[in-house]
């Protein structure tokens, strides 16, 4: 083994066990919870980051890049 791979490997075996600890929990948090109504949240969520993202100004080089295209 190369200098560095086992920490790296002990490293993201406990990233994993950690995020399937967090998973497990959610889980278990929203099992009671009504799936229409979660989807209906997630829905409204979507659609309001689309919106803002929408009515957020362009970065120039984007807007340039738009300028040039069109002309």
């Amino acid at each position: 083994m190369r200098r560095g791979e086992l920490s790296k490997f002990v490293e993201e075996a406990v990233q994993r066990q950690l995020f399937r600890v967090m998973v497990d929990d959610i889980q278990l948090r929203n099992a009671t919870v009504d799936k229409g109504h979660m989807q209906a949240d997630i829905d409204r969520a979507v659609k309001e980051v689309r919106f803002e993202s929408k009515m957020r100004p362009q970065s120039r080089k984007n807007a340039r890049s738009k300028s040039i295209a069109a002309a």
